[in-house]
């Protein structure tokens, strides 16, 4: 009996022990195992759709091809203690993804036929408590596009920008204004970004908007909406909706992106302005213009530029206040008592007339009362919307109305006619100068389409010449303007000085804006708020660089210097007059295919990773590498050459590409370019 109960005794030791091995063995196993709220216990944990997979447990998304993440983000917080539920219509659609998070939001996801592994996602959300935010992880590639920042750089790193309205500003303007400090997205944006991988994400336009990029050094480039921000004043749910693509190369995905969702130049601009200089009458007047002033001016301008070159032809663009008041579309008789005179004495001169004209109405002109239903509403009250800049308070015209633009077309045309006006500029027309809260005659979910619409009727306004320039743009792809980069400090700098320039053209080049001109050489006159012309070096560094830029803009000119500056600034003349048919013929390009006019060293080399980064040198076309100068005090630089050969233009040696030329000598009178060796059969 006794070895009986000594033997039930072992035999419950061992079964106990056993039950504790089995739950040790459970215990590691659901330790190690992911883990899974228990608000998942009747929902959708993950979910895979083409290269897309979602993992609502951690709240990841990734995009996977041939087992090779190539892109990470990161979902709404709220989302990852909540539980999914399909939606899904049709169980055997493999293309075609929906999920519910019941109280908050919608899912939906689609992927699009064709070879570019495209997928749509769309967020839905249920209740106006939820703002839908993805965050795309930065790491491990190299990230393009966006649009102009007033800490420009290219590509887009060292890059940190808070989130914010995802609009057009007008970079200056924004700057002086903005509390608290911070980078500030620019004149031109456009809602697209691509990276080394082939990754391209475009956001849809009805969107509202708000983008962080590298916010905090997260390493995230971050989407959300809000429809009660008084920049968005639409009201409704807060949807989001993008699309993702992915193709072999940085190169690839620009051109899918660009076949599919930019609409390509129908014509190419008037080539004069790339052919001849623009004398632009600010920075250099700023109020202080007259008649008698300008015409000596524009008259020695002439004169020394006979002397030193042939030029048939030169633009003058008047420029800054020269109306007696912002909307009555005259030039101010008090500065100009013979304005038609002076206009007609230009054209004697060899000039053609530019104007820059704004959309906005000042509160004193003769228009402002009478012409009142054109203006663009206040939402929450009877009164117009009223915006403060530089010239004081006004109204904006509501391009969006059929007659407010009717009236805003024929008075531009008039005023062309009447003066003899051959081209206009358009300024002052960015987003941040529609007042908060207001309200168009058509609702614009997005204020960026605000500047769609006036460019829209700009571009008809003129066809025949199309002489014509704006510092604003969003989706306006397809009219054949030069746009110009948003105002630039008389300084060195990556922060609106000369760093920015090569960085913002090449951005605006791959965002489908070929024709782009880089400010007046040397900068507005302005430092830190205050004015002052460029210095000599900054000068000459600056006309070293633009003159192989699309259009060549002065205000300050080089006799405003010495002797020296002079026979530099006739020297660099000279040879834009012998790279104006690579000018042309890359215009000629873009209009054919939408390729930039100034292109990144990649444009040659998509996978060299070298040439993904170079941000202190350009192309113009494929023939022909610029490598100015844009730091101070500096007589050696380093020069890198993608794959090719290259005839070094100073030095007259063939080189091959793919390598550095390390501490390369080049005086204050020199600026290194290569051209494309091409060896003769």
């Amino acid at each position: 009996m006794r070895q009986l109960r000594g033997s039930t005794l072992r035999l419950l030791k061992v079964g106990c022990f056993c039950f504790i091995v089995l739950i040790i063995v459970w215990y590691i196993a659901v330790t190690f195992k992911k883990r899974v709220t228990p608000m998942y216990a009747n929902g959708v944990v993950d979910a895979t759709i083409g290269h897309i997979r979602y993992d609502f447990s951690t709240g990841m998304f990734s995009l996977i091809e041939n087992k090779d993440i190539y892109l990470q983000g990161l979902l709404s917080e709220t989302l990852r203690s909540t539980a999914a539920l399909e939606c899904r219509p049709d169980q055997n659609n493999p293309n075609y993804l929906c999920l519910r998070w019941h109280r908050y939001t919608e899912l939906e996801v689609k992927t699009l036929g064709g070879d570019d592994k495209c997928h749509e996602i769309h967020w839905k959300p249920t209740s106006r408590d939820f703002l839908p935010q993805d965050c795309i992880s930065l790491r491990n590639a190299i990230w393009y596009g966006g649009g102009e920042f007033y800490h420009q750089k290219w590509p887009l790193m060292n890059v940190s920008i808070p989130l914010q309205p995802y609009l057009p500003n007008d970079l200056m303007y924004k700057m002086k204004n903005n509390k608290p400090p911070g980078n500030v997205f620019g004149n031109v944006v456009e809602r697209f970004w691509f990276n080394s991988k082939g990754v391209g994400i475009v956001v849809e336009s009805s969107v509202p908007l708000f983008v962080s990029f590298n916010a905090s050094n997260s390493n995230l480039l971050c989407f959300t909406t809000n429809t009660d921000h008084p920049r968005y004043p639409t009201g409704g749910n807060h949807l989001l909706k993008y699309t993702i693509c992915k193709k072999k190369n940085v190169k690839e995905t620009y051109e899918m992106m660009q076949m599919k969702h930019f609409e390509s130049p129908k014509d190419k601009p008037s080539l004069d302005l790339i052919q001849y200089p623009v004398l632009s009458s600010i920075p250099r007047f700023q109020s202080n213009m007259t008649q008698g002033v300008l015409l000596k001016f524009v008259k020695k301008f002439k004169d020394d530029m006979g002397k030193a070159l042939s030029i048939k032809k030169l633009f003058f663009e008047f420029d800054g206040k020269f109306s007696s008041e912002f909307g009555n579309f005259d030039i101010d008789s008090d500065l100009f008592p013979n304005a038609h005179q002076v206009c007609s004495t230009m054209r004697e001169y060899g000039y053609q007339v530019l104007m820059s004209m704004t959309p906005l109405i000042s509160k004193d002109s003769n228009h402002f009362d009478t012409k009142s239903e054109f203006l663009v509403q206040n939402k929450n009250s009877e009164q117009l919307a009223l915006v403060k800049w530089h010239y004081g308070m006004a109204g904006v015209v509501d391009v969006t109305n059929p007659e407010a633009s009717k009236w805003f077309n024929s008075k531009l045309s008039t005023m062309m006619k009447e003066y003899g006006i051959d081209g206009l500029k358009l300024y002052a027309c960015e987003s941040n100068y529609l007042p908060p809260n207001h309200l168009s005659h058509e609702l614009l979910a997005n204020p960026g389409a605000y500047i769609t619409h006036l460019l829209s009727l700009i571009g008809n306004l003129h066809q025949e010449k199309q002489l014509l320039q704006t510092t604003c743009a969003y989706k306006s792809q397809k009219h054949s303007m030069y746009v110009q980069l948003g105002r630039k400090e008389s300084k060195w700098e990556a922060d609106n000085g000369l760093q920015s320039v090569i960085p913002a053209v090449l951005t605006l080049g791959i965002l489908g804006y070929p024709f782009v001109i880089p400010d007046v050489v040397g900068g507005s006159g302005v430092v830190s708020n205050t004015s002052s012309p460029p210095s000599r070096e900054l000068y000459i560094r600056w006309l070293q660089m633009a003159t192989f830029m699309p259009v060549l803009k002065f205000s300050f000119v080089p006799w405003d210097y010495d002797a020296k500056v002079v026979n530099i600034a006739m020297s660099l003349l000279k040879r834009r007059q012998e790279i104006k048919k690579l000018l042309i013929n890359a215009a000629k390009e873009a209009e054919t295919n939408g390729s930039p006019v100034i292109r990144p060293l990649w444009w040659i080399d998509p996978i060299d990773s070298i040439a993904l980064v170079i941000d202190t040198e350009f192309m113009v076309g494929n023939d022909l590498l610029v490598a100015p100068v844009v730091f101070p005090g500096v007589t050696k630089i380093d020069i890198y050459l993608p794959k090719g050969q290259w005839k070094d233009d100073l030095k007259g040696m063939v080189l091959e590409g793919k390598r550095w030329l390390r501490d390369y000598e080049v005086t204050l009178e020199q600026i290194p370019t290569f051209s494309k060796h091409r060896v003769l059969e």
